[in-house]
């Protein structure tokens, strides 16, 4: 079984090297989560919705730019997978849209790195 969870969260970034995305901007990200689970009547659907608002709520309103070196979709995508895998041992994938049209999905079983832990502004600086 799976449950899906559809979130958003609204994030400022700027790509260096990346022409008119090198200027400050932002987007609403919509965020979708993939679980695998047992339903049954132990699930609290509306706990798993809550728990899931929360984990994206730590980004919302935040430049990307203080969180890792360069905050593409896929990079915050990865970042994001790493961090709600702690909460939902059960994801299965995840998938944030970057406007209209662009996204970028992890998978459980993908070879792309997840950013273990968030990164403080100092040393997402530090690292670039």
């Amino acid at each position: 079984m799976r449950i899906g969870l559809i979130g958003f969260v609204d994030c400022a970034h700027r790509l260096e090297g990346a022409g008119i995305c090198e200027r400050p901007h932002g987007h609403t990200y919509r965020v979708e989560a993939v679980l695998e689970a047992t339903l049954g009547r132990d699930t609290d659907l509306e706990a798993l919705r809550r728990r899931f608002i929360r984990g994206l709520d730590q980004l919302d309103h935040s430049d990307l730019n203080d969180r890792m070196p360069y905050p593409s979709c896929e990079n915050f995508c990865s970042l994001l997978f790493g961090v709600l895998k702690a909460d939902f041992p059960g994801l299965a994938r995840l998938k944030v849209w970057e406007g209209e049209g662009k996204w970028a999905e992890v998978r459980v079983d993908d070879p792309f790195p997840t950013y273990p832990a968030w990164q403080s502004p100092s040393t997402a600086r530090k690292s670039s």
